[in-house]
């Protein structure tokens, strides 16, 4: 039996799953820290009944998100994929969360520092002030979009967005079972580099 290991730790806490051979199986860590994702990883293998051989592919998200949380998540799935036994593959989480949706006319929202968020509409991902934000959503056509608990909790983002008629899913309910999809779509890659959306991306008006 081949098995699918996803992992994120670049939302808060630790998300692990194992999928194939008729297995689906979560495990989410509110609390989790990068020491204690082998006891994550132990804890799903012993729920799902399987051993760790039986894992072929390893899919890990790389933000943007936490500093510690991505070094720790991409540091462990390449220790993991270290031996040549496994496949590593990564996606940005922004288009991990937007891949939620079928075609497009999507965007995901998620707080990057007080004043500035990730968003992210197709390809294109940004790091950018609120004021963008609500620029972008009065202008494009937006149908569907992806918050976290401080975007849906941003008066002027939620308000805009219940304007426009946007049907809004909350990042903290969407399973990792959604992002299989991407074993299919991407290359494996030997290494994994967390993806960090910097200020100066937004001050150079890309």
């Amino acid at each position: 039996m081949s098995l699918d290991l996803v992992i994120d730790t670049s939302r808060p806490g630790a998300r692990m799953g194992l999928f194939g051979g008729g297995l689906e199986h979560e495990c989410f860590k509110r609390d989790a820290r990068g020491e204690s994702l082998s006891a994550v990883l132990e804890e799903l293998l012993a729920a799902s009944g399987a051993g760790l051989e039986s894992v072929s592919r390893v899919l890990v998200l790389r933000g943007p998100g936490s500093f510690t949380g991505l070094r720790t998540g991409i540091a462990f799935a390449e220790g993991l994929c270290f031996s040549g036994r496994r496949e590593l593959y990564g996606v940005s989480t922004l288009q991990a969360l937007l891949s939620v949706f079928e075609g497009g006319s999507s965007a995901v929202i998620m707080k990057a520092r007080p004043g500035y968020w990730y968003f992210s509409r197709g390809a294109s991902e940004f790091f950018v002030p609120t004021d963008f934000v609500l620029g972008e959503l009065e202008t494009i056509e937006i149908k569907n979009a992806v918050l976290d608990s401080a975007a849906l909790s941003n008066g002027e983002i939620s308000s805009e967005l219940a304007r426009r008629h946007v049907q809004v899913l909350n990042e903290a309910d969407i399973g990792l079972s959604h992002f299989r999809k991407f074993f299919d779509t991407l290359s494996p890659s030997p290494v994994q580099d967390a993806n960090y959306i910097q200020p100066s991306y937004a001050e150079q008006g890309r």
